[in-house]
């Protein structure tokens, strides 16, 4: 009998990607009628909404709407409508790959109590000119073959509206950029599909692509309304982690994310602020050194290698007292901490 999945896909304003996003889950290799898609939309003032009722597809679907209350408390609404045994998550703006979910779906079935965190693949930006693809170039070829992947606010999903309710995959993957790809595979190479031997297994979670048992999500759920700006992903993930459950490298189950333009400055303090949270409702080593992590300080193998030192010499008799109150400075750190605002300078 096959396992029933909801996916919860997260959306704000973006009526520009929705229709691809939708039409991609309807050529999944994974039965429609074992699979729903739970729109969370919070509050859009474009068409998202439209689009998403008007569609005319196979599979099951369900509209959770709030009025623009942020990300995490839409999610929190929309997790108690999902039906499915196994909860996927992800964005508004990232397409499934054909067998994205039958792949979540594998893993689940091959290793018990785990959480997954799939490949996002990025996609290139296309240039284009006022007058579109045509007036610039005969074919998107030229693009793809002289190698533009210049960054413009005209966004790939312009490509899909050549080929009406259709997804070129092949195409698709000719798009992707493999900076974060290559992260993920050495991740894989150095710690393997399960994760052994990483220290911070946790740190590899990003909202946009992640499943769980919806058994599992009950005890790590609602996410505190805090995160609504970031990092409500490694609040789940680091208590799914602390409730024993395993998180897995799922190289298999992947999605594409269709980049757009970002407020850089935006993010930085909105980063900086959500790490305060995240240090307060978990004050230890590991995510104290987060702030630097997520500044690109040093990176994801260093946080590792700090923190295996960090364990050992912990664990180790004649250090133990010496680590006990730096454990202690940490706590009291944590809650003493003067959170800078969006406003400040960070």
């Amino acid at each position: 009998m096959g396992i029933n999945v909801s996916v919860l896909l997260r959306c704000y304003n973006q009526e520009d990607y929705i229709g691809p996003i939708l039409q991609a889950y309807n050529q999944q290799t994974y039965p429609k009628e074992l699979f729903e898609i739970v729109f969370a939309d919070d509050g859009s003032s474009d068409s998202s909404v439209q689009i998403f009722e008007n569609s005319q597809f196979d599979f099951n679907k369900k509209l959770v709407y709030a009025s623009h209350a942020g990300r995490v408390s839409i999610v929190n609404k929309a997790f108690k409508e999902c039906a499915g045994d196994i909860i996927i998550f992800c964005d508004g703006d990232c397409i499934p790959s054909p067998d994205f979910i039958e792949q979540h779906v594998c893993y689940h079935k091959k290793y018990d109590n785990i959480a997954v965190n799939g490949w996002t693949s990025i996609v290139k930006t296309i240039v284009f000119d006022e007058g579109g693809l045509d007036k610039a170039s005969s074919s998107i070829e030229y693009y793809i073959n002289n190698k533009i992947d210049a960054y413009s606010t005209i966004f790939p999903y312009k490509v899909f509206e050549m080929v009406p309710n259709h997804i070129d995959f092949a195409l698709l993957n000719s798009l992707v950029e493999h900076k974060r790809n290559s992260r993920f595979a050495e991740i894989l190479e150095r710690y393997g599909e399960t994760l052994d031997s990483c220290a911070v297994p946790w740190a590899i979670f990003h909202g946009a692509n992640f499943s769980a048992a919806k058994s599992a999500l009950e005890a790590a759920m609602p996410i505190p309304e805090k995160f609504n700006l970031s990092f409500d992903d490694w609040y789940i993930s680091l208590k799914l982690h602390f409730q024993g459950v395993k998180i897995i490298n799922g190289s298999a189950a992947v999605n594409y994310h269709q980049d757009h333009p970002r407020d850089k400055l935006k993010m930085k303090s909105a980063n900086h602020l959500a790490w305060t949270y995240l240090f307060e409702e978990f004050p230890i080593f590991e995510v104290y050194c987060i702030d630097a992590y997520y500044k690109k300080q040093y990176s994801f193998f260093e946080l590792n290698e700090v923190s295996k030192l960090y364990k050992m010499y912990r664990e180790n008799s004649d250090g133990k007292a010496l680590f006990e109150k730096i454990d202690e400075i940490i706590n009291i750190a944590s809650k003493n901490l003067r959170p800078i605002t969006s406003e400040q300078n960070v």
